[in-house]
């Protein structure tokens, strides 16, 4: 439990800056309507970065959750979509899986245009559950 904390103290004196410097968004999700799921973030005044968290508070009634999708970048410029997570152990870096059902975005070049009207596939989530993506531009 030490060492995950540690890395998520890391990824947050990583990321200060941004988080603290950059412009709160608030994203709507499809099931947002039910309260199933919200989605919130901060993108770079630059739009060169961003980060952003979907969390899942209860049971969706899809069974695939919808894209994610994240207007206010770039539209002209590709970024890349992580998964920010500390235990990448179980994903296989050829396939980006955890398992059958639970695809990764981990390495996923994106235009902004795309990220904006058709977003990225994400994982499925667990109830009370979070995840945190990171967003940058391709240089």
């Amino acid at each position: 439990d030490r060492q995950r904390l540690a890395w998520w103290i890391g990824q947050y004196k990583r990321l200060r800056p941004l988080l603290h410097g950059g412009d709160v968004v608030r994203l709507d999700a499809a099931d947002a309507g039910e309260g199933a799921a919200f989605a919130h973030g901060v993108i770079a005044t630059d739009r060169r970065r961003a980060v952003v968290a979907r969390v899942q508070l209860a049971t969706a009634a899809a069974l695939a959750p919808p894209p994610l999708r994240v207007p206010g970048l770039d539209p002209g410029v590709r970024y890349r979509v992580g998964l920010l997570e500390p235990d990448r152990d179980d994903v296989s870096a050829a396939g980006g899986r955890r398992s059958d059902t639970a695809p990764l975005v981990a390495g996923v070049e994106l235009s902004g245009r795309q990220l904006a009207e058709h977003g990225v596939r994400i994982p499925e989530q667990a109830p009370e559950s979070a995840y945190v993506y990171t967003i940058e531009a391709v240089r």
